[in-house]
């Protein structure tokens, strides 16, 4: 009796395993031949110099739903393609997108849409230059200490013509003066390097001693340059220090996308860039549509360079590393201070 009642249950279990196996097989032959939307690939559709239309946008997403295409991330890009009638960011511009979210729901599809014009990275026009990606600059002029100081500094060089001040660092010229570290435009961001590991002891100086932090004086000057101290005795170099835009712009976008990149470190500076660039197209397509059929945003590359200024960064070290980073900014003219490390 307990054999029979065995063998009837590894029978059962036998059939149940071959039932469900077919099933199985069925269903993953159905869902391969008929994707299920969430399966489905999607592809970047280059909405070329303004050169779009109703017509042109219908018939390619009808093609995309034909051959099982789920979605398409839009990109507004140039590549030397003469200009349409249909301006990135113009009411035309606009409307055809509301068109194509309508007909992407139509057809079953999502949309993407890159978050500025071009492929790299996160600009427009609407970005001024003070919130855009920062970089310092500075100039150096040379004083004889033991008296009082009056001179004009000079404005350091600037883009766009822009340019803030952040303070006036004046160093106490000694034999330190010829100690500098290697690389330092790369490893205070101005440029990229090669990437490698730095072998060991690539960090350190060259060329003499350190300056010591109490060789080093925080000051200020008028917006016009006129700077008034009374320096103590010795040589010492007055930095003007302050900071402009990179001049990074995205791209590769059409002209009237085209404008700097935002700061990368500013919330301020990315929540205008939204409220620029991505907030009126959402605001057209309303609630049937944002969210549902164009509910994703794409930053496909970075290509603009490094930055090493924002406004609040003084702020947020401060907080963040509990002093204050003002005297340590000659570093990135290469001088040393306190230590090589």
């Amino acid at each position: 009796m307990y054999q029979r009642l065995i063998a009837r249950s590894v029978i059962i279990s036998a059939l149940f395993f071959v039932v469900v196996n077919a099933f199985a097989q069925d269903s993953l032959q159905k869902n391969f031949q008929n994707p299920p939307a969430s399966a489905k690939p999607h592809t970047w559709w280059h909405w070329m110099n303004g050169n779009i239309t109703r017509e042109g946008i219908t018939a390619d997403l009808e093609a995309m739903a034909k051959v099982g295409i789920g979605g398409a991330q839009i990109f507004n890009v140039d590549q030397g393609v003469p200009a349409g009638k249909t301006p990135f960011m113009s009411p035309q511009w606009r409307e055809a997108m509301v068109h194509a979210a309508k007909e992407a729901k139509r057809l079953r599809l999502e949309l993407c849409l890159h978050n500025c014009a071009g492929w790299s990275s996160s600009g427009g026009p609407w970005i001024d230059p003070a919130h855009s990606m920062l970089m310092l600059t500075w100039t150096e002029t040379p004083t004889v200490g033991g008296q009082k100081v009056a001179v004009a500094l000079p404005e350091p060089a600037k883009r766009e013509g822009f340019y803030k001040d952040i303070c006036v660092l004046a160093v106490k010229q000694s034999a330190a003066e010829t100690a500098r570290i290697p690389d330092i435009r790369t490893k205070a961001l101005f440029e990229r390097g090669s990437g490698a590991i730095p072998a060991p002891g690539a960090g350190q100086a060259t060329g003499g001693g350190v300056n010591p932090k109490q060789d080093i004086v925080v000051l200020s000057c008028a917006a016009d340059g006129s700077f008034n101290w009374d320096a103590p005795a010795g040589t010492w170099t007055i930095l003007r220090m302050g900071y402009t835009t990179t001049g990074a712009v995205c791209a590769p976008a059409p002209a009237a996308g085209r404008g700097l990149e935002c700061d990368k470190l500013s919330r301020e500076a990315m929540n205008l860039h939204w409220s620029k660039g991505i907030a009126p197209i959402l605001s057209d397509m309303g609630p049937e549509l944002a969210g549902k059929v164009l509910n994703n945003a794409l930053i496909d590359s970075y290509e603009v360079g490094s930055q090493n200024w924002t406004p609040a960064l003084r702020e947020e070290f401060q907080k963040r590393r509990g002093y204050d980073l003002l005297p340590w900014l000659v570093t990135v003219t290469g001088r040393v201070v306190g230590n090589p490390e």
